[in-house]
């Protein structure tokens, strides 16, 4: 009874250890793949593996949709198999979006026996990426058959991206429909901050409308941080970039909290809840960005 009970568990974990996501066709007339059930993914707690070491690892992990890691200080594997069914080449465009990243290596096999190696991310000046696009993007080009692919990512903050396959004009439409939409979002923060300093002004530097102004800017601050083009037009690197953004997440609710006390008016209803209501926020927002600026960005993020 017991050897069949063991013996039903060791072949369970053998069929799991050599399972392998199915591979993503890339039919003709295609634009972009769906990569959901596609994906799997090994940690790399080190960070010292070699692809060889990753191609042979038996601790593979198949992802539903896009890639919800979080924090952490491990390098994280993506392992994809594509398959061309075509009799030539077509060329892809594989993307990590996410812009906070500190490095994608992008792998694909050279056709004679070898990798080719492409890499992005903060780590690296935006004028050595691949390819110029808001987020790290690699080109794939697809013989006949099938491949696989491997990406290893690494970062100080959040590693959760989408991945996403497309064709060369599939991926111009999607850059250029985000750029449209970046510039109609900030358009519309720009028209908020004129009317907010405007109404400032002509209101005697009221105190409500002054906060909301640097409240309006902050979140924009924010956005544009979020977007990734300041850092990809000022070629800002991993320590600039993540320190920025975590100090944002980290000073944004002292001013939230401000805005609130003279939006309820607390000094003068509660003045007492208002004083400790505010420096505590005061007191966390210092606290979290030290933290950050100690290159612990997971710890003073999360306590923000």
């Amino acid at each position: 009874m017991w050897k069949r009970f063991i013996f039903a568990i060791l072949c369970a974990w053998m069929v799991s250890a050599s399972w392998a996501a199915p591979a993503v066709e890339l039919a003709p007339g295609l634009s972009e793949a769906p990569l959901s059930g596609h994906l799997e993914i090994l940690e790399d707690p080190s960070g010292s593996l070699s692809l060889g070491e990753v191609q042979a690892a038996t601790t593979w992990q198949p992802v539903a949709g896009m890639l919800n890691i979080g924090f952490t200080k491990s390098t994280i594997w993506v392992r994809l198999t594509v398959r061309q069914p075509s009799s030539t080449t077509a060329r892809w465009i594989l993307s990590v979006d996410n812009v906070q990243i500190d490095l994608v290596n992008f792998y694909a096999p050279d056709g004679q026996g070898g990798w080719t190696t492409q890499k992005a991310g903060r780590a690296l000046a935006f004028s050595d990426w691949p390819m110029n696009a808001r987020t790290p993007s690699f080109r794939l080009d697809v013989p006949p058959g099938e491949q696989v692919v491997y990406l290893s990512l690494r970062g100080y903050l959040t590693l959760s991206s989408a991945i996403t396959l497309m064709t060369p004009e599939a991926f111009r439409i999607s850059g250029n429909r985000e750029a449209l939409f970046y510039g109609s979002y900030f358009g519309v923060y720009a028209v908020v901050i004129v009317l907010q300093l405007f109404f400032w002004l002509m209101g005697h530097q009221e105190k409500v409308s002054g906060w909301y102004f640097v409240y309006t800017l902050i979140l924009m601050a924010g956005t544009l941080l979020n977007s990734g083009y300041p850092q990809n037009y000022f070629n800002l690197t991993t320590i600039l970039s993540s320190t920025l953004f975590g100090v944002y997440l980290c000073m944004a609710p002292s001013v939230i909290a401000k805005l609130t006390a003279v939006w309820l008016d607390l000094d003068k209803h509660a003045p007492l809840v208002s004083k400790l209501y505010q420096r505590a926020i005061y007191i966390c927002s210092v606290i979290t960005s030290a933290m950050v600026l100690a290159n612990e960005h997971e710890t003073g993020v999360k306590l923000s």
